[in-house]
């Protein structure tokens, strides 16, 4: 059972104001604008709120607000809300094996949320919830939408972004051979172009011209092939068709791939 401090006069002024503003997470930023050039309150209000098991430091700047009405529990809060809190305004996306899942791709349910974002490597336990920040070029900050929980907008892949990046980071399918397989089912469920669109501009080679011989062998027409196929005439190197030791097996010049099947 968790025991919390009480609270000041101050303090429960402050937490009833935020449950019924119905603000659950709080930044430091926002209590300045309540208490304009009284930064000293302020930080006392943050430290003592905390200390007392009110506030949650999420991030720097971030705190998750513990309500009232749990004075006894854990309280916790939806793991995305959370993820778009530590980035504080940060480019970002929630992707691979969250939006692998999200969209069917995978039936395992991730106990890992993946935070895809050009500044940081590194990983953080909260309430036992593992999140991983990716580091990307920001080349790869693409194809995002937003999705809306509890009235507040995290960041995600769309479907063809995520089918991309599927094909990009197979290891929750165990292979690229299988990845492929789930490209071709989703193909009727997703817009083409866009996904065509989409591998053109992603930064990997090796990507580029496993998807674009896929394609090809499933016969999409080569009117819409033409840009991908644009993309990797520059390179000369040959790329094993499937993550595999062996480089041995009919060479396809066009895509630049050792078909080692």
């Amino acid at each position: 059972m968790i025991k919390y401090g009480s609270l000041s006069k101050d303090e429960m002024e402050l937490i009833s104001r935020l449950e019924y503003q119905g603000i659950r997470i709080l930044s430091r930023q926002y209590l300045l604008s309540i208490y304009p050039e009284n930064v000293r309150k302020v930080d006392n209000l943050l430290f003592n709120l905390t200390k007392k098991r009110r506030l949650k430091q999420l991030a720097r700047t971030k705190y998750l607000v513990i309500p009232i009405k749990a004075p006894y529990q854990v309280w916790g809060e939806n793991e995305f809300i959370i993820a778009d809190a530590l980035m504080e305004g940060r480019d970002y996306y929630i992707g691979y094996n969250n939006m692998f899942n999200f969209y069917g791709f995978i039936q395992q349910v991730p106990q890992t949320i993946f935070i895809l974002n050009t500044k940081y490597s590194k990983e953080k336990i909260i309430d036992s919830t593992k999140y991983k920040f990716v580091k990307i070029a920001s080349n790869k900050l693409y194809g995002l939408t937003s999705l809306k929980i509890d009235g507040i907008k995290v960041k995600i892949s769309d479907k063809e972004r995520t089918l991309v990046d599927f094909v990009y980071y197979y290891k929750p399918i165990g292979s690229i051979k299988q990845a492929l397989r789930v490209v071709k089912e989703q193909m009727k469920r997703v817009e083409s172009n866009k996904f065509i669109k989409y591998v053109v501009k992603f930064p990997n080679l090796a990507t580029r011209k496993r998807i674009g011989y896929f394609l090809e062998i499933k016969e999409i027409e080569e009117e819409s092939l033409e840009p991908l196929l644009r993309s990797i005439r520059r390179s000369r190197s040959l790329t094993p068709l499937y993550e595999s030791r062996l480089r041995r097996g009919k060479i396809n010049k066009k895509w630049g791939l050792i078909i080692n099947a």
